[in-house]
């Protein structure tokens, strides 16, 4: 024969289902703890539970200690480090939906090309254009060509001519100006292989 009665488990399940701690709800049964884990294990009680936030099961558990009339010393000090603790998440979900507020703000001020929509008609505003950093999608290696006869030094010029060549002395005062011009090789190279 049962120790308890089909009542009794199915008023723990309700009790479970309600989101009560198996010590809670022993306490208002006047069951032992173990016996609720047991029948709580047995009967898969757990994947019966819907899923929820960490917000809501902060706020119930706020809920049921503040109901208890005779709260002892360690559920004050529950309850207090609880509401500390949901205040902060409260603050942080604010902090991040006004984070998400702006950055969908600024989507919606700006078209794909990067022009600022005014707010009379949606006409680009041309002043307001943002650029791309570093953008050298506009120079093509005539233009890098052209200006390296232009402004390249004797030496430089030597160097690029002989590029397909191994040498590797360089007089200490020309060093400067060889990073200057390897650095111009560089773009020279990222503009032609684009």
């Amino acid at each position: 024969m049962a120790k308890y009665s089909d009542e009794l488990k199915e008023a723990a399940r309700t009790l479970y289902m309600k989101s009560w701690t198996p010590k809670d709800i022993a306490q208002e049964l006047n069951i032992p703890p173990r016996t609720i884990y047991h029948w709580a294990d047995v009967g898969k009680w757990a994947s019966l539970l819907p899923v929820e936030s960490v917000e809501n099961v902060i706020a119930r558990r706020i809920d049921q200690l503040s109901r208890r009339e005779k709260k002892t010393a360690l559920e004050l000090e529950e309850l207090r480090d609880l509401i500390a603790h949901h205040v902060k998440l409260m603050a942080q979900r604010n902090k991040h939906a006004e984070k998400l507020a702006e950055i969908q703000a600024q989507k919606a001020a700006y078209d794909g090309e990067g022009y600022c929509l005014s707010s009379a008609g949606g006409e680009p505003e041309e002043r307001k254009r943002r650029y791309k950093k570093n953008d050298v999608s506009g120079i093509t290696p005539e233009m890098l060509d052209t200006w390296a006869r232009e402004h390249l030094f004797e030496y430089q010029l030597h160097c690029r001519e002989h590029k397909g060549e191994d040498w590797r002395f360089i007089l200490k005062s020309r060093q400067v100006g060889m990073t200057y011009y390897f650095a111009w090789g560089g773009i020279r190279r990222c503009c032609h292989y684009r």
